[in-house]
C-alpha cells in the first residue's frame, strides 16, 4: 500500500468517525438537555468529550505540522522545476493538485531595537507614544498592513525584514486516477 493510499484510508476513516460522533452528539442532545441522563453518566460523557477534544487538538497540530512540511517540499520542487525552464510549478497527483504559493512573511522587530524605532517612525507613531507604551501596535494588523504593501509592490517598511513563506494550495481533482 502506498503512502497516498494509507493517508486516504485514514482520511476516510476519520470522516466516518466524525459523522458517527456528530450523530451521537445530536441523538444524545435531547436526553442530556432534558436531564434524563443520570448525572454520573454526564461526568463520564464530559470526561470522554474532554479527552476527545485533547486528542483532536493534538492530532490537528501534528497534521498541520506535516502539511506545512509537504507544502515547503512542493514549493522547493516547483522552484527547481521552474529554474529548469518548466512553465508551471503545479504538481498533479491522483486525487489532488497543488499550486505553490511562494511569498514573504514580515518579521516584526522587537520593542527597544533600532528596527522597532524605524518601523514606528514609518507608521507615524510619535517617539514618546511608543517608548512610554501609550501606543502599542496590534502586530496581527501590522503584519497584515505589511503583507498588503508587499502584495501591492511597495517596499518593505524600514525596520522590517522578511523571510520566505512556502505554502501550497490544494485542490481536489474532479476526475481521479484511483
Amino acid at each position: 500500500m502506498s503512502y497516498v493510499d494509507e493517508f486516504k484510508k485514514i482520511h476516510d476513516e476519520l470522516v466516518s468517525v466524525h459523522d458517527e460522533l456528530v450523530g451521537t452528539m445530536m441523538v444524545s442532545r435531547g436526553p442530556v438537555v432534558e436531564r434524563s441522563v443520570p448525572v454520573a453518566d454526564l461526568a463520564d460523557i464530559g470526561f470522554f468529550l474532554r479527552e476527545l477534544e485533547r486528542h483532536l487538538d493534538e492530532m490537528r497540530k501534528d497534521v498541520a505540522a506535516r502539511k506545512d512540511l509537504i507544502e515547503r517540499l512542493i514549493c522547493l520542487h516547483s522552484v527547481k522545476r521552474m529554474q529548469e525552464g518548466e512553465n508551471s510549478g503545479n504538481v498533479v497527483g491522483r486525487f489532488a493538485s497543488a499550486t505553490p504559493d511562494l511569498g514573504q512573511t514580515p518579521v516584526v522587530p522587537k520593542l527597544g531595537t533600532p528596527e522597532y524605532d524605524d518601523l514606528m517612525r514609518e507608521i507615524g507613531v510619535p517617539v514618546g507614544a511608543y517608548k512610554d507604551k501609550l501606543v502599542v501596535p496590534h502586530w496581527k494588523y501590522v503584519k497584515l498592513w505589511i503583507e498588503e504593501r508587499l502584495a501591492s509592490g511597495l517596499p518593505v517598511p524600514k525596520g522590517v525584514t522578511t523571510r520566505p513563506d512556502y505554502r501550497a494550495k490544494f485542490h481536489r481533482r474532479k476526475k481521479t486516477d484511483g
